[in-house]
């Protein structure tokens, strides 16, 4: 398979695609979807997580979106202002799969 996962959302993405059949599909073919899947993902995640957000913490992600952040500042700030974050996470992406092993079934 062409596609190398990046971050552990872009390898849960792809082995929710890749339990699914996505293997099947050409690599012209996979490389055009695997991203809009994995941007979806993000999309559910960051609703999932946005109502969380206080004002102070709004501005602290404000700050971090401005800045050349690394992937443990941002683990860091959605640890420390999000209850649960990765069960919330981990259930949103779930959730996800499940959709995505429905549309594959369509």
């Amino acid at each position: 398979m062409a596609i190398q996962p990046a971050n552990p959302l872009e390898q849960f993405v792809l082995e929710a695609l890749i339990a699914q059949g996505f293997e099947k599909l050409n690599e012209v073919d996979q490389k055009i979807f695997f991203p809009q899947f994995v941007t979806e993902a993000e999309r559910r995640v960051g609703i999932a997580l946005a109502p969380h957000l206080t004002a102070e913490s709004a501005d602290e992600f404000k700050a971090l979106l401005e800045k050349d952040s690394t992937s443990d500042d941002w683990y860091n700030f959605w640890n420390k202002n999000v209850p649960d974050f990765m069960t919330l996470v981990r259930k949103t992406l779930e959730d996800f799969a499940t959709e995505m092993a429905a549309i594959f079934k369509a």
